[in-house]
């Protein structure tokens, strides 16, 4: 009891088959194709990754050099400062040490000049009381034709 329906589902289905069989070898082709890129891919991106964390390892491994590095310029640096600023402060101290003797003998000098004009006012004043004392006397000025006693006439001008 094949009916012409049977006939038509089995010639159907029998159709169906055969023109599955080289797209099913297509459809394969094509997935294994696809798998194949995919795994590709997966490997590609596990050497990306490998050298990503290599890279990563160098940088950190760097930069703990670098650090290490800063430390030691930053120690340095502190040394040098500390260097520096006692340099500063003993010729600071030098400075003012040159700066005090400077001073010193400014006030020396100015003394020793103060001195040398009070000298010469005193004895100018000295000379012109001893002028005027002589003109009183009218004796002479000139000590040519005899000897001045100069105690003496202190003495009377003290008195």
């Amino acid at each position: 009891m094949i009916t012409a329906d049977l006939w038509i589902a089995i010639s159907f289905i029998t159709f169906i088959a055969l023109a599955f069989m080289p797209t099913k070898r297509l459809i394969a082709k094509m997935i294994n194709e696809k798998i194949n890129e995919i795994q590709k891919d997966i490997t590609e991106s596990l050497k990306i990754r490998e050298e990503a964390e290599k890279a990563l390892a160098e940088l950190i491994e760097e930069n703990k050099l670098t650090d290490k590095k800063c430390v030691e310029i930053l120690d340095l640096t502190k040394k040098r400062i500390e260097n520096l600023k006692s340099a500063a402060n003993k010729k600071l101290a030098e400075l003012e040490q040159k700066r005090a003797e400077i001073i010193e003998q400014s006030l020396i000098y100015q003394n020793q000049i103060e001195t040398a004009r009070l000298r010469e006012y005193v004895i100018t004043t000295v000379f012109a009381a001893v002028e005027k004392e002589l003109l009183k006397t009218n004796k002479p000025i000139s000590a040519t034709n005899e000897k001045l006693n100069l105690q003496e006439i202190l003495g009377r001008l003290v008195s």
